[in-house]
């Protein structure tokens, strides 16, 4: 069973697990889909979120949401900069600023894999004031599958790796 972990990049430095009650559930819902569906189990955390690394750690995919005001809030970016994410399966998600944002999910996306992250998918960015679960079924439909192969080449990718 593959574990995933929505991870909200929101530029707030929440308590640990005070943004939990206001998860949006379609974030949880494309993690859940691209982790395998009903079978996978998915947590929530924010940047601000004391055991964060724990967290990442215990997770198979990691979904990073954030909002079209920037690619990555700065609390997140320099987590990510400090290899929070090398070795995971990487996804973006972008919710809003549908075309002010699109220079900026592309730049989420290639934070991520600078990080360290195997982020090979482009950001699926949805415009909440638009019935978006049709983007949300195309995009989950075209990587789940792929999720298997990116997670061996995620581990493949670890640098204390043994060699086979």
């Amino acid at each position: 069973m593959t574990s995933a972990l929505v991870l909200y990049g929101l530029q707030i430095e929440a308590e640990p697990g005070a943004a939990l009650s206001s998860a949006p559930a379609v974030a949880v819902e494309v993690a859940r889909t691209l982790a395998g569906g009903s079978t996978a189990q998915v947590s929530v955390a924010t940047p601000g979120f004391r055991d964060l690394r724990s967290a990442v750690a215990a997770a198979d995919l990691v979904l990073v949401v954030t909002t079209g005001s920037g690619p990555l809030p700065r609390s997140l970016a320099d987590r990510c900069a400090s290899g929070l994410l090398v070795g995971k399966v990487t996804f973006s998600l972008m919710v809003g600023a549908w075309t002010d944002g699109a220079g900026s999910a592309s730049a989420a996306a290639n934070a991520l894999s600078r990080a360290g992250a195997t982020c090979l998918a482009p950001t699926l960015q949805l415009d909440p004031r638009t019935d978006y679960r049709h983007t949300i079924a195309t995009y989950c439909r075209y990587w789940a599958p792929a999720v298997p192969a990116l997670l061996t080449l995620a581990a493949e990718s670890l640098p204390n790796r043994a060699a086979s």
